[in-house]
This record gives structure tokens, C-alpha cells and sequence, in this order.
């Protein structure tokens, strides 16, 4: 299944936009939630490793195209 930006919500796009700058307000930790962050996981955005969030190559991609 192929992801294009589109497939994201606004919410989503600044969550993984946050974790490509790894600067991380308040506002942006709110928005973190376990089902926002199982559903970016989900479609190959982000993984979990070692307890942290870190952004897949399509991540980046994404983060990247947005900033």
C-alpha cells in the first residue's frame, strides 16, 4: 500500500514534523497520543526502538518534504 501525504492529518504531519526536529513542545507532546502514534506506526511513518519514536525513511520523507 503506497502513502502520500494526503494519507496524513494535519495532526500527524506536525507530530512526525516534531520528531525530524527533535525539539518537542508541549503542545506537540499533547498530540502524541498512543492511537495517533499506533496509527502513524501503522502506515510505516514512525517505529518504536529502544522506548523512543524514531522516523522510518518514509518519515524522513515526509518530515522533510513538510519542513
Amino acid at each position: 500500500m503506497a502513502i502520500d501525504s494526503s494519507d496524513l492529518t494535519a495532526l500527524e504531519r506536525r507530530v512526525v514534523r516534531s520528531l525530524m526536529r527533535h525539539a518537542l513542545t508541549s503542545w506537540d507532546r499533547e498530540n502524541m497520543t498512543a492511537a495517533r502514534m499506533f496509527g502513524l506506526q501503522q502506515k510505516g511513518i514512525i517505529v518504536r526502538e529502544s522506548g523512543h519514536w524514531r522516523l522510518t525513511t518514509l518519515g524522513v520523507k515526509f518530515a522533510s518534504a513538510t519542513l
